[in-house]
């Protein structure tokens, strides 16, 4: 049985009203939860018992899992909450009001408070607007110092049925869209003219409202123009009836969620990642758009001013996309990123005419070699001070594989900041008196600094010997830079008379085949610059003229 308590006093009247269940509930401790049309006893084994008001049917909603703030008293009590067809506990927990659904393990954290302390138990009522709490300790919030306190404050409760409207989609660039209005119970007397339109979309009229049941609504609208923005749809205050409660609904204008009115066509906002002079292996562009968009692909790109690019396109997010060229031969590429290519969440289609980002101009990575340099048998000598110093640009790899290797004779380096081995040769090497061939990894930056600083020292005459020198080129080496995994595309000529230079950017520090040219050489010598070659992915020997040496 329920039977009837006194609200003043707690006390049972001398003619109660009890009802009279429709089953026997066992009792096991637990919680007592108050709602509107129902009382709810939650178990200490976890199993809903919800009763109807005034029938007293009892229905199992089986087990439920609540945490909250504990209580010696057997008395322990919270909120039954009923929405959108979902049964839901409510109760405090520590600094937090928090509601249950009965039959799952969703909760949603209803308020969150400070000075509430251990407040154990609380419950609403309705007809006072009013919200009653118990605490097992103190509050500072309501500057009570004391154990056991029971106390309330106003609260504005509502009990008609919810409201919810939402657009049925967004964003959109459609012309005319619509709402769902759904009420949590019947309702009569709904009609277009109990809603109106908001927000800053202009142009929007209700053009009909379809009743699909007694809780379910259709609310249509149209745009004449096609101004973007957001529109929003307001049920106004007391104009639908509510059939069980004999009351009109809702209490206050219920407004929709927006809807987002979009018109404009996609575009590239920037380009950025490539500018100035780009080396042949690879480069990439970083297109960032207007706004969030689909479809982009590499049919959608094209490059002129220069052949033979591979293009591939990737994305970090929906407005960011990359797109990559590599092998491309020398010239001034443009990007061209086709007409309505794109298209945003609203179905707009863009960009509205082609677009192409400025000019790139491509060209082959460069080794600079000086031309002549007069050169030492008895001590190192910096190339440098004698003649220009070897450097490497239009590099735009972040790391380049750097080996240095003279036809005859010493190299070594005397700084070596930044500079990391590679397979086939040591550090060691770099600043030893007897290194014939060097070779490292490094930033361009790092390598152009130690080439500043690049020595060589040439070999003495054997006694006895007899040599002839030929002064004009002494053939040619070239470079390969090779970005791990890209096509080679071949660079300037490195070798200069006695001193060759690689410069590759491969994952494995190999240049390809070694091509030097042995021969004796005077005192005092000459290193000059060989002619320019540029080969695709290969290496070839080439031939050096003769030194004729006679005992």
């Amino acid at each position: 049985k329920l039977t009837e308590l006194d609200q003043t006093t707690g006390n049972v009247p001398a003619s109660p009203t009890v009802i009279t269940l429709s089953s026997s509930i066992p009792y096991s401790g637990g919680e007592v939860y108050s709602g509107y049309g129902r009382v709810v006893y939650r178990n200490a084994n976890g199993t809903v018992y919800d009763i109807d008001l005034p029938s007293g049917q009892v229905y199992n909603r089986g087990t439920t899992s609540v945490a909250r703030t504990g209580t010696e008293n057997w008395a322990s009590w919270g909120v039954a909450e009923f929405f959108d067809g979902e049964l839901w506990l409510t109760v405090a927990n520590g600094a937090n009001i928090i509601r249950y659904q009965v039959g799952s393990a969703t909760s949603q954290t209803v308020v969150s408070t400070s000075g509430m302390s251990d407040i154990a138990s609380f419950i609403v009522d309705p007809t006072n607007q009013r919200w009653y709490f118990h605490w097992e300790g103190h509050s500072t919030a309501f500057a009570f110092g004391y154990d056991e306190t029971l106390g309330f404050a106003s609260a504005n409760i509502s009990t008609t049925p919810a409201v919810t409207i939402t657009p049925s989609v967004t964003p959109t660039n459609a012309d005319s869209m619509s709402f769902n209005v759904t009420f949590g119970e019947a309702v009569t007397g709904v009609s277009a003219a109990d809603f109106a339109l908001g927000g800053t979309s202009n142009g929007w009229t209700i053009t009909g409202l379809t009743a699909n049941s007694s809780t379910s609504y259709t609310l249509n609208v149209a745009q004449t123009g096609n101004a973007d923005g957001t529109l929003n749809a307001t049920l106004l205050a007391n104009s639908v009836s509510w059939t069980a409660g004999g009351t009109t609904i809702p209490d206050t204008n219920t407004v929709s969620t927006n809807a987002v009115i979009d018109n404009t066509a996609p575009a590239v906002s920037s380009v950025s990642g490539v500018s100035g002079t780009q080396n042949l292996n690879e480069f990439t562009y970083t297109l960032t758009m207007s706004e969030a968009v689909t479809g982009f692909s590499a049919s959608d790109v094209s490059v002129s001013g220069v052949t033979g690019c591979s293009l591939t396109t990737g994305s970090t997010n929906a407005t960011t996309y990359l797109v990559t060229l590599s092998g491309c031969s020398s010239g001034s590429a443009v990007l061209t990123l086709a007409d309505n290519s794109l298209t945003d969440t609203a179905g707009n289609t863009g960009p509205s005419s082609a677009y192409q980002a400025s000019a790139v101009t491509v060209a082959a990575p460069t080794i600079s070699v000086p031309t002549s340099v007069p050169v030492d048998t008895g001590a190192f000598v910096t190339i440098a001070s004698r003649a220009s110093a070897i450097s490497i640009s239009n590099v735009t790899a972040s790391t380049v594989n750097v080996v240095v290797t003279p036809s005859s004779g010493y190299v070594k380096l005397t700084t070596t900041t930044g500079l990391s081995a590679i397979p086939g040769y040591t550090a060691a090497q770099w600043t030893a008196n007897n290194s014939t061939a060097i070779g490292f990894n490094a930033t361009p930056a790092a390598a152009n600094t130690a080439l500043a600083t690049l020595q060589y020292q040439g070999l003495a005459a054997v006694p006895g010997t007899r040599q002839r020198h030929h002064s004009h080129h002494r053939g040619a080496r070239h470079a390969r830079i090779d970005d791990g995994g890209v096509p080679a595309v071949d660079g300037q000529v490195l070798r200069a008379g006695h001193l060759d230079s690689q410069l590759c950017t491969g994952p494995d520090g190999s240049c390809g085949q070694d091509v030097r040219g042995a021969h004796g050489l005077p005192d005092e010598r000459d290193v000059r610059g060989g002619e320019r070659h540029r080969r695709q992915c290969a290496r070839r020997r080439v031939g050096h003229p003769g030194l004729d040496r006679r005992q």
